[in-house]
């Protein structure tokens, strides 16, 4: 609200800096992201040692107990399929409403990025 806004580059636990050192209490906590606080140690552990496995993009270790816990919290669920990016989930969001209502084509806003309404016919 007004002035300008500190510009952070480093964060540990509750504490934040700006760009001129200046030391900030984080009590917005990335809207509860962080709720561990920034750079916790577990969770830098989990991020470099996920990060130091070898594996093949869409084989990685973890993926089937991750789909087993969504199934448990939503048991309608039947399939579940994790993308990298969002164009790959619009990209089988239409594939899939396509391959269920049978219909070739679909209603495309252009320049909408959220909110899309997709009809098939």
């Amino acid at each position: 609200m007004g002035g300008d806004p500190p510009f952070i580059v480093r964060g540990k636990g509750s504490r934040i800096w700006d760009a001129d050192e200046n030391e900030f209490i984080d009590y917005v906590g990335s809207w509860g992201p962080l709720i561990l606080g920034h750079a916790a140690p577990d969770v830098l552990d989990a991020i470099v040692g996920a990060a130091c496995m070898e594996r093949v993009l869409g084989l990685r270790p973890g993926e089937a107990d991750l789909a087993e816990l969504v199934i448990s919290a939503f048991p309608h669920v039947q399939k579940i399929r994790f993308v990298v990016r969002g164009l790959k989930a619009t990209m089988s969001a239409i594939r899939l409403a396509r391959a269920f209502t049978k219909r070739k084509y679909i209603v495309k806003f252009e320049g909408a990025t959220t909110g899309i309404l997709i009809r098939c016919w």
